[in-house]
């Protein structure tokens, strides 16, 4: 992950110069969303590490520096860039940390920030851009705010779907090769069964072929029965009457 996008998901520290009771969470809030942060930790510094670390008394001038450059979205300072996708943020989903654990504007604010530096980068980088370890450390961050409360199930969900595919997109080539071995496969396959079906109806119209001439010389036996029948009744006449000649007198019956 470039060391540039890194840094754009570290928290700001509160940027306010309201009294320190504001900058600081109480001890109870303190205690509350360490118990209940998520565990995972990212290769940057820690989030919720961060809104809970509190500002440091030597970033008074930075402050400064940086409400010069902020603006207001929903009672909450951002800065003035991601300013326009805040406000997008809020009219789509409406006050996404309202309900958190943080009570100090400063800290929401800087959560914020987070999320819409994430929403950022997502909406400026191509699929094919966006590395594995760059969406694991989105992950890692949506894994620590979901617990505190902050309402990014939306954009956490997208994360998720987003680094399945780039976990598909691993296994892409494979599958692509399969396929072509599976189409080639099936294009074989419908050759040898039309080369198949062609020897077949081939063999058929020879059976077909056989079929009727054995039906011709089932037809022609029973004709020769019915001619043998005829010569063999004639054949038992002719030889009742020689037999009378030969074995008689020419005369017998007459004198």
């Amino acid at each position: 992950m470039p060391s540039e996008f890194a840094n754009a998901y570290e928290v700001n520290h509160p940027t306010s110069n309201s009294t320190a009771s504001e900058q600081k969470p109480n001890t109870d809030e303190r205690a509350t969303a360490s118990a209940t942060v998520h565990p995972t930790r990212s290769e940057t510094l820690h989030l919720t590490e961060i809104l809970l670390a509190g500002a440091d008394d030597d970033m008074d001038d930075a402050i400064s520096t940086q409400n010069s450059l902020t603006e207001n979205v929903g009672g909450y300072k951002v800065r003035v860039e991601i300013a326009p996708l805040a406000k997008q943020i809020f009219t789509r989903y409406g006050d996404i940390v309202k309900e958190s654990i943080f009570k100090s504007v400063e800290y929401r604010s800087s959560v914020l920030e987070t999320v819409c530096n994430i929403c950022q980068r997502l909406r400026s980088t191509k699929f094919p851009d966006l590395t594995c370890q760059e969406l694991q450390s989105m992950l890692n961050v949506g894994n620590d705010l979901e617990p505190v409360k902050v309402d990014i199930g939306w954009l956490h969900g997208r994360l998720k779907e987003t680094f399945e595919a780039k976990e598909f997109k691993k296994g892409f080539p494979s599958l692509v090769e399969s396929r072509t071995k599976t189409l080639q496969g099936i294009e074989e396959t419908k050759k040898t069964w039309a080369d198949t079906k062609e020897e077949y109806e081939a063999c058929m119209e020879r059976c077909r072929i056989l079929q009727e001439r054995l039906k011709k010389l089932e037809d022609d036996v029973g004709t020769a029965h019915v001619q043998m029948e005829e010569i063999n009744a004639s054949y038992s006449n002719t030889k009742e009457k020689l037999r009378c000649f030969y074995t008689r007198s020419l005369l017998h019956g007459i004198l």
